[in-house]
């Protein structure tokens, strides 16, 4: 894996989470799209959880990255999607990871 700065994966992560970024479907898609590509590389789980989440001075990533993935996870008033099944196999990705080690 190509190793990106922490500060600016933090950097980029919170600025989806937290500036309305997904107001647009399409932007949601295109996230979550590339959070699996991120999640398919070797190490990234871990990485994203050691270097953005155990620091006290830090949010943490890890915990809204995983709530994003299970509230857009489960359709609610709306039929089935492609939001819905990329962010079911996001967690699906996580938890393979996690249980890789």
């Amino acid at each position: 894996m190509q190793h990106v700065p922490t500060t600016a994966l933090r950097w980029f992560l919170q600025g989806l989470l937290d500036f309305g970024f997904f107001a647009v479907p399409a932007r949601l898609l295109l996230f979550l799209q590339g959070l699996l590509d991120f999640c398919s590389q070797p190490g990234f789980i871990r990485d994203i959880y050691t270097n953005l989440d155990c620091r006290i001075e830090r949010s943490n990533m890890f915990e809204a990255v995983c709530a994003l993935l299970s509230k857009t996870a489960f359709p609610v008033n709306c039929p089935l999607g492609a939001v819905h099944l990329l962010s079911m196999e996001g967690l699906f990705s996580i938890l393979s990871a996690l249980a890789k080690g």
